[in-house]
Protein backbone atom coordinates (compact mmCIF):
# COMPACT_ATOMS: atom_id res chain seq x y z
CA UNK A 1 0.00 0.00 0.00
CA UNK A 2 1.32 3.50 -0.78
CA UNK A 3 2.28 5.54 2.22
CA UNK A 4 -0.01 8.37 3.13
CA UNK A 5 1.38 11.78 2.44
CA UNK A 6 2.64 13.46 5.61
CA UNK A 7 0.42 16.17 7.02
CA UNK A 8 2.08 19.51 6.46
CA UNK A 9 1.43 22.10 9.14
CA UNK A 10 0.17 25.42 7.79
CA UNK A 11 2.82 28.09 7.47
CA UNK A 12 2.79 30.58 10.35
CA UNK A 13 1.25 33.95 9.64
CA UNK A 14 1.85 37.40 11.09
CA UNK A 15 -1.36 36.94 13.09
CA UNK A 16 -0.03 33.91 15.00
CA UNK A 17 2.33 35.79 17.38
CA UNK A 18 -0.36 38.38 18.09
CA UNK A 19 -2.89 35.63 18.71
CA UNK A 20 -0.51 33.85 21.09
CA UNK A 21 0.17 37.09 22.97
CA UNK A 22 -3.51 37.95 23.33
CA UNK A 23 -4.45 34.43 24.44
CA UNK A 24 -1.43 33.78 26.71
CA UNK A 25 -0.26 30.72 24.82
CA UNK A 26 2.88 29.39 23.13
CA UNK A 27 5.93 31.56 23.76
CA UNK A 28 3.73 34.27 25.27
CA UNK A 29 2.43 32.55 28.41
CA UNK A 30 4.28 35.21 30.40
CA UNK A 31 1.76 37.76 29.08
CA UNK A 32 -0.71 36.48 31.68
CA UNK A 33 1.43 37.79 34.54
CA UNK A 34 2.36 41.00 32.72
CA UNK A 35 -1.23 41.95 31.92
CA UNK A 36 -2.41 40.84 35.36
CA UNK A 37 0.11 43.18 36.99
CA UNK A 38 -1.07 46.01 34.73
CA UNK A 39 -4.70 45.24 35.52
CA UNK A 40 -3.97 45.33 39.25
CA UNK A 41 -1.92 48.52 38.87
CA UNK A 42 -4.85 50.28 37.21
CA UNK A 43 -7.12 49.33 40.10
CA UNK A 44 -4.49 50.37 42.66
CA UNK A 45 -4.21 53.73 40.92
CA UNK A 46 -7.98 54.19 41.19
CA UNK A 47 -7.98 53.28 44.89
CA UNK A 48 -5.11 55.64 45.70
CA UNK A 49 -6.71 58.37 43.63
CA UNK A 50 -10.00 58.06 45.51
CA UNK A 51 -8.45 57.71 48.97
CA UNK A 52 -4.76 58.71 49.05
CA UNK A 53 -4.58 58.25 52.85
CA UNK A 54 -5.97 54.70 52.87
CA UNK A 55 -4.01 52.35 55.12
CA UNK A 56 -2.14 49.40 53.64
CA UNK A 57 -4.43 46.61 54.89
CA UNK A 58 -7.65 48.38 54.01
CA UNK A 59 -6.25 48.98 50.54
CA UNK A 60 -5.10 45.37 50.17
CA UNK A 61 -8.57 44.04 50.97
CA UNK A 62 -10.15 46.59 48.64
CA UNK A 63 -7.73 45.56 45.88
CA UNK A 64 -8.83 41.92 46.06
CA UNK A 65 -12.49 42.92 45.93
CA UNK A 66 -12.07 45.37 43.06
CA UNK A 67 -9.76 43.16 40.98
CA UNK A 68 -11.75 39.94 41.35
CA UNK A 69 -15.21 41.08 42.45
CA UNK A 70 -16.91 40.60 39.08
CA UNK A 71 -15.63 37.07 38.55
CA UNK A 72 -16.46 36.24 42.17
CA UNK A 73 -20.12 37.24 41.80
CA UNK A 74 -20.34 35.34 38.51
CA UNK A 75 -18.84 32.22 40.10
CA UNK A 76 -21.24 32.41 43.07
CA UNK A 77 -24.15 32.80 40.64
CA UNK A 78 -23.05 29.60 38.86
CA UNK A 79 -22.25 27.70 42.07
CA UNK A 80 -18.54 27.36 41.22
CA UNK A 81 -15.37 28.10 43.24
CA UNK A 82 -14.23 31.67 42.80
CA UNK A 83 -11.22 32.32 40.57
CA UNK A 84 -8.86 33.83 43.12
CA UNK A 85 -8.90 30.67 45.27
CA UNK A 86 -8.50 28.24 42.37
CA UNK A 87 -5.65 30.25 40.83
CA UNK A 88 -3.35 31.37 43.63
CA UNK A 89 -1.30 33.55 41.28
CA UNK A 90 -4.14 36.08 41.18
CA UNK A 91 -4.03 37.24 44.79
CA UNK A 92 -0.23 36.92 44.90
CA UNK A 93 0.29 39.29 41.94
CA UNK A 94 -2.51 41.54 43.21
CA UNK A 95 -0.91 42.05 46.64
CA UNK A 96 2.60 42.39 45.21
CA UNK A 97 1.37 45.11 42.87
CA UNK A 98 -0.48 46.87 45.66
CA UNK A 99 2.62 46.79 47.89
CA UNK A 100 4.75 48.44 45.20
CA UNK A 101 2.10 51.03 44.37
CA UNK A 102 1.50 51.82 48.06
CA UNK A 103 5.20 52.09 48.92
CA UNK A 104 6.25 54.08 45.84
CA UNK A 105 3.17 55.98 44.69
CA UNK A 106 5.05 58.98 43.33
CA UNK A 107 7.45 56.96 41.19
CA UNK A 108 4.98 54.41 39.85
CA UNK A 109 2.07 56.79 39.29
CA UNK A 110 4.45 59.25 37.64
CA UNK A 111 5.27 56.64 34.99
CA UNK A 112 1.90 55.02 34.35
CA UNK A 113 -0.30 58.07 34.77
CA UNK A 114 1.72 61.06 33.58
CA UNK A 115 3.45 59.63 30.50
CA UNK A 116 1.88 58.60 27.19
CA UNK A 117 3.72 55.23 26.99
CA UNK A 118 2.70 54.46 30.55
CA UNK A 119 -0.97 55.21 29.84
CA UNK A 120 -0.92 53.11 26.67
CA UNK A 121 0.70 50.07 28.32
CA UNK A 122 -1.57 50.32 31.36
CA UNK A 123 -4.71 50.56 29.20
CA UNK A 124 -3.67 47.62 27.01
CA UNK A 125 -2.87 45.40 30.00
CA UNK A 126 -6.10 46.32 31.75
CA UNK A 127 -8.29 45.69 28.72
CA UNK A 128 -6.63 42.37 27.81
CA UNK A 129 -7.00 40.97 31.32
CA UNK A 130 -10.51 42.36 31.75
CA UNK A 131 -11.59 40.72 28.51
CA UNK A 132 -10.13 37.39 29.60
CA UNK A 133 -12.16 37.58 32.79
CA UNK A 134 -15.28 38.30 30.73
CA UNK A 135 -14.58 35.36 28.40
CA UNK A 136 -13.91 33.00 31.31
CA UNK A 137 -17.11 34.02 33.11
CA UNK A 138 -19.18 33.60 29.94
CA UNK A 139 -17.68 30.17 29.28
CA UNK A 140 -18.24 29.11 32.89
CA UNK A 141 -21.91 30.12 32.78
CA UNK A 142 -22.45 28.46 29.40
CA UNK A 143 -20.99 25.16 30.63
CA UNK A 144 -22.36 25.05 34.16
CA UNK A 145 -25.83 26.46 33.67
CA UNK A 146 -26.27 24.96 30.21
CA UNK A 147 -25.85 21.52 31.78
CA UNK A 148 -28.45 22.37 34.43
CA UNK A 149 -30.97 23.76 31.95
CA UNK A 150 -30.43 21.03 29.36
CA UNK A 151 -30.17 23.64 26.60
CA UNK A 152 -27.85 26.51 25.69
CA UNK A 153 -27.95 29.12 28.48
CA UNK A 154 -29.08 32.58 27.51
CA UNK A 155 -29.57 35.21 30.19
CA UNK A 156 -27.06 33.67 32.58
CA UNK A 157 -24.25 33.84 30.00
CA UNK A 158 -24.98 37.51 29.32
CA UNK A 159 -25.10 38.38 33.02
CA UNK A 160 -21.94 36.44 33.86
CA UNK A 161 -20.05 38.04 30.96
CA UNK A 162 -21.22 41.50 31.97
CA UNK A 163 -20.15 40.97 35.59
CA UNK A 164 -16.76 39.66 34.53
CA UNK A 165 -16.29 42.39 31.95
CA UNK A 166 -17.12 45.34 34.18
CA UNK A 167 -13.69 45.13 35.83
CA UNK A 168 -15.05 45.01 39.37
CA UNK A 169 -17.01 48.18 38.70
CA UNK A 170 -19.64 47.39 41.35
CA UNK A 171 -17.16 46.42 44.06
CA UNK A 172 -16.63 46.84 47.00
CA UNK A 173 -20.16 46.00 48.01
CA UNK A 174 -20.75 49.37 49.69
CA UNK A 175 -20.38 50.96 46.25
CA UNK A 176 -23.50 49.16 45.03
CA UNK A 177 -24.98 50.60 41.84
CA UNK A 178 -23.33 54.00 42.25
CA UNK A 179 -21.37 53.58 38.97
CA UNK A 180 -24.71 53.72 37.13
CA UNK A 181 -25.82 56.97 38.79
CA UNK A 182 -24.29 59.10 36.02
CA UNK A 183 -25.12 56.70 33.21
CA UNK A 184 -23.21 53.75 31.85
CA UNK A 185 -19.46 53.90 31.26
CA UNK A 186 -17.07 52.20 28.84
CA UNK A 187 -16.43 49.16 31.03
CA UNK A 188 -20.10 48.38 31.57
CA UNK A 189 -21.10 49.01 27.94
CA UNK A 190 -18.18 47.02 26.52
CA UNK A 191 -18.92 44.22 28.99
CA UNK A 192 -22.50 44.05 27.71
CA UNK A 193 -21.37 44.15 24.06
CA UNK A 194 -18.68 41.55 24.63
CA UNK A 195 -20.90 39.11 26.52
CA UNK A 196 -23.58 39.36 23.81
CA UNK A 197 -20.93 38.80 21.13
CA UNK A 198 -19.53 35.72 22.91
CA UNK A 199 -23.01 34.30 23.41
CA UNK A 200 -23.88 34.76 19.73
CA UNK A 201 -20.59 33.39 18.37
CA UNK A 202 -19.77 30.59 20.82
CA UNK A 203 -22.91 29.50 22.69
CA UNK A 204 -26.21 29.80 20.80
CA UNK A 205 -26.31 27.31 17.89
CA UNK A 206 -28.53 29.32 15.51
CA UNK A 207 -26.51 32.53 15.63
CA UNK A 208 -23.22 30.62 15.73
CA UNK A 209 -24.13 28.75 12.54
CA UNK A 210 -25.25 31.91 10.78
CA UNK A 211 -22.12 33.83 11.72
CA UNK A 212 -19.67 31.08 10.80
CA UNK A 213 -21.54 30.50 7.52
CA UNK A 214 -21.11 34.14 6.56
CA UNK A 215 -17.62 34.50 8.06
CA UNK A 216 -15.78 31.14 7.90
CA UNK A 217 -12.77 32.42 9.86
CA UNK A 218 -15.08 32.77 12.88
CA UNK A 219 -15.21 28.97 13.15
CA UNK A 220 -11.93 29.16 15.03
CA UNK A 221 -12.66 29.92 18.69
CA UNK A 222 -9.25 31.53 19.12
CA UNK A 223 -10.09 34.06 16.41
CA UNK A 224 -13.45 34.82 18.04
CA UNK A 225 -11.69 35.56 21.30
CA UNK A 226 -8.97 37.65 19.66
CA UNK A 227 -11.57 39.86 18.00
CA UNK A 228 -13.27 40.81 21.26
CA UNK A 229 -9.90 41.42 22.94
CA UNK A 230 -8.77 43.67 20.09
CA UNK A 231 -12.04 45.60 20.22
CA UNK A 232 -11.62 46.30 23.94
CA UNK A 233 -7.95 47.24 23.48
CA UNK A 234 -8.31 49.44 20.40
CA UNK A 235 -11.29 51.58 21.40
CA UNK A 236 -9.49 53.18 24.40
CA UNK A 237 -6.32 53.71 22.34
CA UNK A 238 -8.29 55.45 19.61
CA UNK A 239 -10.07 57.50 22.27
CA UNK A 240 -6.66 58.68 23.50
CA UNK A 241 -6.03 59.98 19.98
CA UNK A 242 -9.19 62.08 20.15
CA UNK A 243 -11.60 59.77 18.32
CA UNK A 244 -14.94 59.76 20.12
CA UNK A 245 -17.10 56.67 20.66
CA UNK A 246 -20.60 56.51 22.16
CA UNK A 247 -19.56 54.05 24.88
CA UNK A 248 -19.31 56.33 27.91
CA UNK A 249 -16.39 57.53 29.99
CA UNK A 250 -13.26 55.45 30.50
CA UNK A 251 -11.27 56.09 33.71
CA UNK A 252 -8.01 55.23 31.94
CA UNK A 253 -8.56 57.73 29.12
CA UNK A 254 -7.95 61.36 30.17
CA UNK A 255 -11.03 63.50 29.68
CA UNK A 256 -10.81 66.34 27.20
CA UNK A 257 -10.39 69.76 28.82
CA UNK A 258 -13.57 71.84 28.63
CA UNK A 259 -13.70 74.38 25.83
CA UNK A 260 -13.76 77.93 27.17
CA UNK A 261 -16.53 80.32 26.20
CA UNK A 262 -14.03 82.59 24.47
CA UNK A 263 -12.98 79.83 22.10
CA UNK A 264 -16.59 78.92 21.38
CA UNK A 265 -17.44 82.49 20.31
CA UNK A 266 -14.43 82.84 18.00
Amino acid sequence: MPKAAPVVAPAPTLMDPLKDALLFQGDFKWMFYFTLAGFCAANAMAILGTNPKINYFHGAATMVLVCFGGSTIAAVMCGNPVAFVTNEALVTVCLMTWTVMYALPGLVLGVIKDTAPGRVVLSCCYEIMRTHVMMNCSKMAAGTLGAVLGRPARVSVLIAGLLGGCGGGFMPLDKGLTPLANGTNWRIVSGAIGSAYLWATLVYPATKEAITGALPFMKEEAMVRCIVILFNVCVPLLSMLGIEFPFGANPLVPAKPPVSKDKKTK
